[in-house]
């Protein structure tokens, strides 16, 4: 995926775009601009920008991030937690009878 993605911001844009990518449309002709940039505008990425790009690119969409945002387990872990809670125990039903089991059997 990083490929594609910086292939498309090189102005290649092609069949990695209309297979990877849901930003762009996967042409690079006049009739179907990108959505990300003005119709006249080109970018020039040099091979040092390029190699800063995809190690950006790997911090954001890496497998690392991926598997720390795939069970809510990121920094936000109040967030997290507090989303545990709402699915446990939602605030439009009332359990006042196991209302402390569910919510120990959430935080395990």
């Amino acid at each position: 995926m990083p490929k594609s993605i910086i292939l498309c911001y090189n102005g290649y844009c092609g069949t990695y775009c209309s297979k990877h990518s849901l930003a762009c449309r996967g042409s690079a002709g006049k009739y179907k601009p990108k959505l990300y940039l003005p119709e006249s505008y080109k970018l020039k990425i040099e091979i040092s920008d390029e190699a800063l790009f995809k190690a950006c690119i790997q911090i954001v969409l890496g497998p690392d991030s991926n598997d720390s945002t795939r069970l809510h387990t990121s920094t936000q872990k109040c967030e997290a937690v507090n989303r545990a809670y709402q699915t446990a125990i939602p605030k439009t039903v009332t359990f006042s009878r196991n209302c402390t089991g569910r919510i120990h059997s959430t935080i395990l």
